[in-house]
């Protein structure tokens, strides 16, 4: 029998790499690496670097807040502008001073709006021969809230004594002397 002698299965390699370098083989350790370590940028170049990426990060940061604050003093406004109309009829304008706001509104307001009054207003007349001025019959319609009141005494108790103290000690040294001269024409 003849013996057929081995050959190789492995194909053949090229000899070369595509960028001109011999392919050695692995196990005699003399592969060259394929890429080489980046050489180390200069200080001067990491600070700039590391300078823009805090700017960047600032400016976005600076417009994310900014657009967050712009949306809640909307929002705030919103609520506060659409409360105002809904509780009081009409929105004021906050930097203006009030007497301004009154005069904007009343300039706003149409003659029949104006001029209009409640129709529900009444009161009951409980005098027997009096009867109230003519102005009254409006005043007292809209309640009680709007009727004068007789003033109340001063509550303070301490100070009240001490004005009738000085009172009392200035009618005695007003009147004195009258009070001598009566006492001697009785005797």
């Amino acid at each position: 029998m003849a013996t057929l002698a081995a050959e190789p299965i492995l194909e053949s390699r090229p000899a070369t790499h595509a960028s001109g370098q011999p392919i050695l083989p692995t196990w005699t350790g003399l592969v060259r690496r394929t890429w080489s370590r980046p050489r180390p940028r200069s200080r001067r170049l990491q600070q700039r670097s590391r300078s823009r990426a805090r700017t960047v990060l600032s400016n976005y940061l600076d417009r994310i807040e900014t657009a967050l604050t712009v949306n809640i003093i909307k929002n705030s406004n919103y609520s506060i502008s659409s409360t105002a109309l809904r509780v009081y009829g009409f929105v004021p304008i906050p930097s203006e001073p009030i007497w301004e706001n009154r005069n904007r509104l009343l300039g706003s307001l149409h003659l029949s709006q104006y001029f209009s009054s409640p129709s529900n207003m009444a009161f009951h007349n409980l005098c027997l021969n009096a009867q109230p001025p003519p102005g009254a019959k409006f005043l007292l319609g809209l309640g009680l809230k709007y009727c004068i009141e007789a003033p109340r005494p001063y509550q303070r108790l301490d100070s009240s004594i001490r004005r009738i103290q000085r009172s009392v000690t200035r009618l005695h040294f007003a009147f004195k002397d009258k009070e001598e001269d009566s006492d001697t024409e009785d005797e």
